[in-house]
């Protein structure tokens, strides 16, 4: 049997508590999704007056970056390069806008704990603080 680290409710709290500051601290309203190894919701939160889309878009962005092992930023550079059909990222289960990003235990991990995925902002702004959601969680991404 092969064990997996992998992230925790306490583990989302803590990035979401963070996440949030400074969302409020910008003045945007966003939508965070956590989602473990195996791609199952940890924590879903929205704020007040966050776009209705945002919902399924964070949980998409944190999808795709367990999937993938890769950030959704570095997906949305792939696609850009590829010139890869937007309609094909931009389905309910994947997507290559920026803003999620995976999760790991220790550098040399092979497979992410989890991702956090955010959306509301620009696509800068759900990366930068899906990021401080990493760090207030003390893991690593690749």
């Amino acid at each position: 049997m092969k064990n997996m680290e992998t992230l925790t409710f306490a583990d989302a709290k803590k990035a979401l508590t963070a996440m949030e500051e400074k969302a409020r601290q910008l003045e945007i309203d966003l939508c965070f999704c956590m989602v473990d190894c195996a791609n199952n919701i940890i924590l879903l939160a929205k704020m007040d007056d966050t776009k209705i889309h945002s919902i399924n878009l964070s949980r998409a962005k944190a999808t795709t970056a367990v999937s993938l092992k890769d950030s959704t930023g570095n997906a949305h550079k792939l696609i850009l390069e590829l010139k890869i059909e937007s309609s094909y990222w931009a389905g309910a289960c994947e997507t290559g806008f920026k803003g999620g990003i995976p999760v790991y235990f220790k550098p040399e991990s092979k497979n992410p704990m989890g991702a956090v995925g955010v959306s509301g902002g620009t696509q800068e702004q759900d990366e930068e603080i899906a990021l401080i959601g990493l760090k207030a969680m003390g893991y690593l991404t690749k």
